[in-house]
């Protein structure tokens, strides 16, 4: 994730809604994928570079977001938040600040997934699009982190970082964080996106990661009854091998991390600037990962980033850089070509928010 810049000159993050400098407002514009400073013009209303702007309604009421919709666009929420289909139910105290901290996560996965120019067409749009629910467990459900028909559902209780690192130890997990769930839950949406439909893609996909018609379930429960291959010979974590599935997800996690970390790296001058070649970024990767892990340990933390890559798992990598230059100049992020249509919004509904 790069820097931006206040208008003051002061350094702005994603995250921010005020300058600490200045004490300007500020948010994300989308169209110019940018946290930019905001002149307020009354009614609500914004200025960027002589365009008007307001501020996504959970940006205004719950502080949960800071992006902001042109004065065009009609709808109440911003790009992000129409993605929303199931909100945190906000009667239980603690559950605003874990709704904070997953759209935070989310709204970092999707800002990386516009700069690789992917598609996020809401649900709400298109049959096959784009959609989150953030759920807990009650007396009648279990809620499963996980992806089904374009919907990611994250358990809320991720959101608590002791819950999460209870979980990663029971599972044997060497690396378990908030955004890498909306990473590896994003490689589902998007392999059926890019792969599933495309016989070329598809028969490829089979070739490096498996076959993904393997019985799904039985694959899993195998996993998690202590089976499956030798697998550091083959994938990229111990995940990656109870299926193909599974596989393509946590590789697809790791190039958007290897991405996305690399372009802070360029931002903070701690490399030149991001390579084009695939084996070039690695080698690059594989220097940098060394130095953060050191870095770490200089801090008392444990191993941050503790991954090595076989050839196989280098080879899927360059299968996903070579998918994505094949594919996404073929796709259009509906930000670029107008707004899109808010989900179905009937009262106070859980399901939104409002």
């Amino acid at each position: 994730m790069r820097r931006f810049s206040c208008q003051c000159g002061n350094t702005l993050y994603f995250e921010n809604s005020a300058c600490l400098r200045c004490g300007r407002t500020v948010g994300f514009v989308p169209q110019q994928q940018a946290v930019r400073s905001l002149e307020p013009v009354g009614d609500g209303l914004y200025s960027v570079d002589g365009r008007h702007y307001r501020m996504c309604l959970h940006y205004v009421r719950d502080r949960v977001c800071n992006w902001m919709i042109p004065e065009a666009d009609p709808e109440p929420f911003c790009e992000a938040c129409r993605l929303n289909e199931i909100i945190p139910d906000l009667s239980q105290p603690e559950n605003h600040l874990h709704w904070q901290r997953l759209e935070t996560a989310k709204r970092h996965l999707l800002y990386q997934l516009m700069t690789l120019g992917l598609p996020l067409t809401p649900r709400s749009q298109q049959k096959d699009g784009l959609g989150f629910a953030f759920m807990e467990d009650d007396d009648n459900q279990q809620v499963l982190t996980g992806h089904a028909g374009g919907l990611i559902t994250i358990n809320v209780r991720e959101a608590d970082s002791a819950y999460r690192e209870t979980m990663r130890k029971r599972l044997g997990e060497p690396y378990r964080t908030l955004l890498g769930h909306f990473r590896h839950e994003s490689g589902h949406f998007y392999w059926d996106r890019l792969i599933a439909t495309n016989g070329h893609e598809l028969s490829a996909f089979r070739d490096l990661f498996g076959d993904e018609r393997a019985d799904y379930a039985d694959a899993i429960a195998r996993h998690y009854a202590g089976g499956g291959m030798d697998w550091p010979h083959h994938v990229i974590s111990a995940y990656a091998a109870a299926h193909p599935w599974e596989d393509w997800a946590e590789t697809w996690a790791h190039y958007l991390l290897i991405d996305d970390t690399l372009e802070t790296a360029v931002d903070y001058d701690l490399i030149a600037a991001l390579p084009d070649n695939l084996n070039a970024r690695l080698e690059t990767w594989r220097e940098l990962s060394l130095m953060i892990n050191a870095l770490g340990g200089s801090l008392g933390m444990p191993t941050l980033y503790p991954f090595v890559y076989s050839d196989p798992v280098i080879e899927k990598l360059e299968f996903i850089h070579a998918l994505l230059e094949r594919q996404v100049p073929l796709q259009t992020y509906p930000g670029s070509t107008g707004p899109s249509p808010a989900p179905t919004q009937t009262g106070a509904n859980p399901r939104t928010g409002v």
